[in-house]
């Protein structure tokens, strides 16, 4: 088993982020050195034939004018031209061939290679040029490259006419020779660049990414008993604090939604542990002794009761949950709001009337996009609770407002009002300011949880304002219907 363990850790190091970065670069690198020295290799080769070429014409100008000078001394051309190799041996190895009008050859240097290269590869009129050129005009043929040999050859003139052809050649092979090492020097240095720029970059990567490591060792030490510890920042402000400070943004999300979890479960299990143990108490108490008719009906009416709370709060937890998991459908249409509202109202209107409240509602037409059941849960949430907590002879007033990008609505009430202090906390599931008048309200704590979560699949904003004693003032901002 352990030399399996240690082949899969093999393979892990060769997928790992730092093996394939060194990798990478370290290819880039051989690509960029090899097209460099490509790019040198031709430079160097072209300007090593362009000498040699200038070479070439240089000697062919100095030997053509000193032949010109001494047409009728032979054994003085020979010996220059025996000089002229020598002196110039040291650089390139220089090769000549002197012909006569008649292209027969008067004198030749060793290893010439006349025969890859003839006089008579020129045609009669370039060797010739029925003699017409003047006095020492130059007769010059562009440089030929044959036989491992760069070679020029010029008419040498006396009295405007041609008494001798000169070949000059010179031997790139020491040329060849130099280029020849360069390439396979780069050649023999290109695998130890690689394995230097390997080298380098594992170190290099390993070096940058420790910081990563200890960001996973510290997210690996992170879990449900400690979701209060965060990744440490280095302040540098690079990537990688960038990631830490996105971990623990994640972290501290999901401390929030974990305390949000477990309070809600210990909330939900206690708003339904007080239905469920009302009713077995009221059944173990009925069932102690023989009952009237009547008590039976008063005790199964007091269960339906109890029933019907914990059925409203199964339902409402239900809504919350699916718009927690972003599985609630809404169906978003156009929406004439203030017919919305009034449809709400109108409903509402015999409540209110049969607690002696008087229920208001003005403002102006406005359409937005939205999903209409959830509308009108939530507009009905918010005017029951107006309602129920609000005393006889009170108020309950609906305004429709509308700016350039929201619809506004305000439910105001003169009730009895929300502490300062309580206002920040009305919308966390099961939190009910007065719990004892709540209850006789029949009130879970649930409502403005579910307006919060409607208003906000709506993209809009919920607010409130209130007093003791002066009532509240809900404020609901919804987007409101974009044009064509």
């Amino acid at each position: 088993m352990s030399w399996k363990k240690e082949k899969r850790n093999r393979f892990i190091f060769f997928k790992s982020i730092g093996f394939n970065l060194a990798f990478g670069y370290s290819i880039v690198l051989l690509i960029s050195v090899f097209l460099v020295s490509v790019y040198f290799y031709a430079k160097l080769s072209r300007n090593l034939h362009r000498e040699t070429e200038v070479f070439l014409q240089g000697e062919a100008d100095i030997l053509s004018h000193f032949i010109a000078d001494h047409a009728a001394d032979l054994d003085a051309i020979v010996n220059e031209l025996n000089q002229r190799t020598l002196l110039t041996q040291a650089a390139y190895k220089m090769h000549y061939a002197l012909y006569d009008r008649e292209g027969k050859i008067l004198a030749m240097s060793k290893d010439f290679p006349v025969d890859t290269f003839p006089l008579e590869k020129f045609g009669q009129n370039e060797r010739y040029s029925n003699d017409i050129g003047e006095e020492n005009t130059d007769f010059s043929i562009p440089t030929y490259l044959a036989g491992g040999t760069r070679l020029i050859a010029k008419a040498i003139y006396e009295n405007q006419k041609i008494v001798y052809f000169i070949q000059i050649g010179i031997d790139l092979g020491q040329m060849e020779r130099v280029l020849s090492n360069y390439w396979r020097n780069g050649l023999f240095v290109l695998p130890l660049v690689f394995v230097i720029a390997m080298v380098g970059g594992l170190l290099l990567a390993r070096r940058s990414l420790a910081p990563l490591v200890k960001i996973a060792a510290s997210a690996k030490d992170i879990n449900v008993s400690n979701l209060n510890k965060r990744l440490p920042l280095r302040n540098t402000g690079d990537e990688l604090d960038e990631l830490a400070g996105a971990f623990n943004d994640v972290f501290s999300r999901l401390q929030k939604s974990y305390q949000k979890i477990v309070q809600f479960t210990a909330d939900a299990s206690h708003e339904l542990r007080l239905p469920i143990t009302s009713i077995r108490g009221e059944a173990e108490v009925i069932l102690e002794r023989e009952r009237s008719i009547e008590e039976y009906r008063e005790v199964l009416a007091s269960i339906i009761e109890e029933f019907e709370r914990m059925s409203k709060m199964v339902n409402s937890l239900l809504i919350l949950s699916r718009a927690d998991s972003g599985q609630e459908g809404l169906g978003f249409q156009g929406i004439e709001l203030d017919k919305l509202i009034k449809q709400v109202y109108e409903f509402f209107r015999v409540v209110a009337e049969s607690k002696g409240i008087d229920l208001r509602i003005k403002g102006s037409a406005v359409c937005i996009t939205g999903d209409k059941v959830n509308l009108e849960r939530l507009f009905s949430n918010l005017i029951d609770n107006a309602i129920k907590y609000t005393f006889s002879g009170g108020q309950v007033e609906i305004k429709i407002e509308s700016s350039a990008s929201f619809a506004i609505v305000f439910i105001k009430d003169t009730g009895i009002g929300i502490p300062q202090d309580e206002l920040t906390k009305i919308f966390d599931r099961f939190y009910k300011v007065d719990k004892s008048r709540a209850r006789a309200l029949g009130s879970i704590g649930l409502g403005l949880s579910i307006c919060q979560s409607i208003v906000e699949a709506h993209h809009g904003e919920i607010k409130v304002e209130s007093r003791i004693g002066s009532g509240s003032t809900f404020t609901v901002l919804l987007p409101r219907e974009k044009s064509a």
